[in-house]
């Protein structure tokens, strides 16, 4: 069989194709690049078809293969014209409904090429070919095929070179010699094409297009693979200064214009066509302001100003020198750029910058003294809100302290045994009431004067016990203490400790007025003395745990609400802490932590 090595060498071709573009699509993953890998893999569909083509003698199966070329070989001129629009610069024209429009013509004429035996418009007498029927078969070709099959092949092919000619052509010599393997991929499989049909014999009647196209294909994606830069795609100048937003001018030596780009147009107020070559003073009327500031001054950056009014513009204008290539004198670049809308934004910040400094001060001298007046308020709210909770708690025991007073005054001198014990009990009670108002008056100085520490050793044991000995604690609440490790040394302010104990205390005696049990624990553990008071009492509810050290805070109808705030100022004052844990219906417990040695032992601490 004469055809076996054009077999086996398309078979070697599509399967290092198919490797190259697996291997690609791995590296790879550009839109530009995923075409490619489109072309390479119609190329070896449409190669191996024509290989399995001449590999039948039977007309039949021949016929199969045939057609289905043509899948592959109208697949690659429209993946390749898509292919150029993206390598030069026209991706803008891939829309959607021009891709419909240039698959349209491939999708009609494969439906016309697999149902030609109904029409016959695309071919005629397709038979066996007489010298070899393993050779491609013979067939009439009619009008369908001469346009939608060559004539759309060759038209796209043709655009799709025109395109990337004249992109290539206008930009830079390294693009140009990049872009020689494409140019290869475009023309030689359709010179091949071409040449087998003026002559079929010449390669055994085999078409050899789809093999060049497949090795053409591999090499330019071995190339992107694998060169550095060779992906790279070319651009032409013109469409970058074309794009600019900046107007760029470019004068020879003698002042004429070489260059206008479309926003220089706009500011000279002529086209490229009717300025080119004609001298700049002529064709642009601002031309006589704008050499004033080049010519003035080595700044390369300058401000300049066209037209009146509302008419005015700001531009930034830069300028540099080009060598010449006609003349030894150097042509002149300018380009400029519309800074009016900055400029007119730096003004208005500028002004409300200005405006708003002076808001500012006068908002800062209205917050100064309206923060002054607010202090007074404050200060003046919290000492009436001070002066109506004490007298209202001094009041009371004052009138029982009277009313007291008034009867033991006329039963002190009764002869009856009964009414000398009552004038006793009011007398006792007349002694609590002024402990009372002592304790009011203790609560607002410690919490008011600053506190002066005075740490001193002391035994914490006795401490505790002498305090409790001296606590009014009733009858049915139950006390007991105890202590771990040595806290017989402690440095610390037995007054101002002794005053936090009798406040707890009192608040726990207070938590249980059914009666109870307190728990009294002293811990020296390291660096650290904690000391803790457990009761048996009604507890605090958790909405109020956060509040209980705020002054004047108070669930009590009888109390200001200092006593916990000046236990706290008293323990922090002694560089220590004091936590509460409390559940309803269960209890609390505070705990109290102090440093065994205080940071300044000797110093006064003042909040």
């Amino acid at each position: 069989m004469e055809t076996l090595p054009y077999v086996i060498l398309a078979v070697g071709v599509s399967f290092l194709g198919i490797v190259a573009a697996i291997r690609f699509t791995l590296l790879h993953h550009e839109a530009r690049n995923k075409v490619t890998v489109l072309i390479l893999l119609a190329s070896v569909f449409w190669l191996l078809m024509s290989a399995l083509e001449v590999t039948s003698d039977s007309l039949p199966t021949k016929l199969v293969f045939y057609e289905m070329q043509f899948v592959g070989r109208l697949i690659v001129p429209t993946a390749w014209l898509i292919l150029t629009m993206q390598l030069s610069g026209y991706e803008r024209w891939i829309k959607r409904s021009n891709l419909v429009v240039l698959s349209a013509v491939p999708v009609i004429t494969l439906l016309l090429i697999f149902t030609n035996e109904s029409h016959g418009l695309m071919w005629s007498n397709i038979t066996l070919n007489s010298v070899d029927p393993f050779l491609p078969l013979n067939a009439n070709r009619e009008l369908g095929y001469w346009l939608l099959i060559l004539g759309y092949n060759y038209v796209a092919l043709m655009f799709a070179v025109v395109i990337f000619v004249r992109r290539v052509v206008a930009s830079r010599s390294l693009y140009r010699r990049q872009a020689v393997p494409l140019i290869f991929v475009a023309c030689v499989p359709w010179a091949l094409s071409a040449a087998w049909f003026v002559n079929p014999s010449l390669f055994m009647y085999i078409d050899l297009s789809p093999l060049g196209l497949t090795v053409a294909t591999s090499i330019t994606l071995w190339r992107l693979a694998y060169l550095p830069g060779a992906d790279v795609i070319p651009v032409a100048h013109e469409m970058i200064v074309d794009s600019m937003n900046e107007a760029v001018i470019i004068l020879d030596a003698q002042s004429r214009i070489v260059e206008l780009n479309p926003r220089a147009q706009q500011l000279v107020g002529h086209n490229l066509s009717d300025a080119l070559g004609q001298p700049v003073e002529r064709m642009w009327a601002e031309w006589a302001g704008a050499k004033k500031e080049l010519d003035s001054g080595t700044e390369r950056v300058k401000e300049v100003s066209f037209g009146v009014g509302e008419e005015k513009k700001v531009y930034e204008m830069q300028s540099s020198y080009l060598s010449g290539i006609t003349s030894e004198r150097p042509n002149l670049l300018i380009i400029l750029r519309d800074i009016t809308e900055r400029k007119i934004s730096d003004e208005k910040v500028r002004l409300y910058s200005k405006q708003l400094k002076e808001h500012s001060e006068h908002l800062e001298e209205l917050v100064a003294e309206r923060t002054k007046e607010l202090r007074v308020a404050e200060r003046l709210a919290a000492i009436g809100e001070t002066a109506a909770m004490v007298g209202h708690d001094l009041r009371n025991p004052l009138q029982a302290m009277t009313s007291a007073l008034y009867l033991a005054n006329r039963l002190v001198g009764s002869e009856k045994v009964e009414d000398r014990r009552e004038a006793v009990e009011l007398l006792n009670m007349f002694d609590e009431q002024i402990n009372y108002m002592d304790k009011i008056v203790s609560d607002l100085q410690d919490f008011a004067r600053p506190v002066a520490i005075e740490p001193t050793e002391t035994n914490l044991a006795d401490l505790i016990r002498d305090t409790v000995r001296n606590a009014r604690i009733p009858e049915n609440v139950d006390v007991s203490m105890g202590f771990q490790g040595d806290v017989s040394n402690i440095i610390l302010d037995p007054t101002l400790f002794r005053r936090v104990l009798t406040n707890l205390i009192a608040n726990a005696v207070q938590a249980m007025p059914k009666g109870g049990k307190l728990t009294i624990t002293a811990s020296k553990e390291g660096e650290s003395l904690t000391v803790t008071l457990l009761d048996t009492g009604v507890g605090i509810a958790q909405e109020n745990l956060a509040r209980i050290f705020n002054p004047f805070f108070t669930t009590k109808a009888k109390g200001q609400g200092l006593g916990l705030p000046v236990c706290r100022r008293l323990v922090e004052a002694q560089g220590g802490t004091i936590t509460v844990k409390s559940e309803l219906g269960k209890g609390s417990t505070f705990a109290v932590s102090l440093p065994i040695r205080m940071r300044r032992p000797w110093s006064k601490a003042g909040c």
